[in-house]
């Protein structure tokens, strides 16, 4: 559709960028382009802040949005992968030197570009890309004119390997660059993970350290590697059809070891600020 053309990564870019409005259920392009990035500070029944979400993602660095795919979303996306299983390919471990996260030495399988399946598997994963419940959270979460870059499937089965915590806010870097300056908050990259199936902690999966978008001081190597979480490190249960975003390289994240008895069915994709066009 013309609002994903908007929002998919092209080279050479035009600047300013198009400017992809919603209300929550419906996208649309801005006549013109510019920059649309709304303040809380600011009243406007147009601006989609929940002032809760707001404060939940400034406080902590992520956000879980609840029950956006529906049932027959859900079972077209999961059939979609199912039906293509030849592209589905197993890596090595992510765990690094951690022990704890080592999982039992399963590989790692993901599906790169479910996006681009033929059709009509790839139409689940292509509504993702610019829904309206997204694009109307990183207008305020990164500003207008954010770009999607990556999409990728991660399907890890019993066994295989977490991921050593990695990304802070420290030290500083353009690409781990977060604020917030008179009610605006200033976000240059964001993941974006759907769920296909319910998460719990007894299955594993993502895992981060709430805040540490906003650290100042270096990492201790056993949170790194989860051998002294040190009460930090938090996991996210979620249920098939919710969504989670969160601070891509600023927010201290990682994964347990995947235990559950089915594969892990997510989602990934990677959105970048207009800040970083030239990068």
């Amino acid at each position: 559709t013309p609002v994903q053309r908007a929002v998919l990564h092209t080279p050479n870019r035009s600047y300013p960028p198009p400017i992809v409005h919603s209300d929550g259920k419906t996208t649309w392009l801005a006549e013109e382009p510019g920059i649309f990035h709304p303040s809380i500070y600011t009243p406007d029944p147009d601006s989609g802040i929940n002032k809760k979400e707001f404060f939940h993602w400034d406080l902590c660095g992520h956000l879980v949005l609840r029950e956006v795919m529906d049932t027959a979303w859900l079972e077209s996306a999961n059939e979609a992968i199912e039906s293509n299983t030849e592209r589905i390919g197993t890596g090595g471990s992510a765990a690094g030197d951690s022990k704890p996260l080592a999982g039992t030495g399963v590989g790692r399988s993901s599906m790169g570009a479910p996006w681009k399946l033929p059709a009509p598997y790839g139409e689940p994963f292509q509504r993702m890309i610019a829904h309206p419940g997204l694009i109307q959270r990183l207008n305020w979460i990164m500003g207008s004119g954010f770009e999607c870059m990556q999409c990728s499937a991660f399907l890890s089965g019993k066994g295989s390997s977490g991921h050593f915590l990695h990304a802070a806010g420290e030290p500083a870097k353009v690409t781990n660059h977060y604020r917030q300056q008179n009610g605006r908050v200033y976000s240059e990259y964001i993941n974006v993970a759907w769920q296909l199936r319910d998460v719990t902690l007894e299955d594993g999966g993502f895992v981060c350290i709430p805040g540490s978008h906003k650290a100042s001081y270096p990492m201790p190597e056993g949170i790194r590697t989860c051998d002294d979480e040190m009460g930090l490190v938090q996991h996210v249960e979620m249920k098939a059809g919710d969504v989670l975003l969160f601070l891509a390289s600023a927010q201290t994240h990682g994964a347990y070891p995947w235990t559950g008895e089915e594969n892990r069915r997510m989602i990934f994709f990677q959105y970048r600020s207009r800040n970083l066009y030239m990068s």
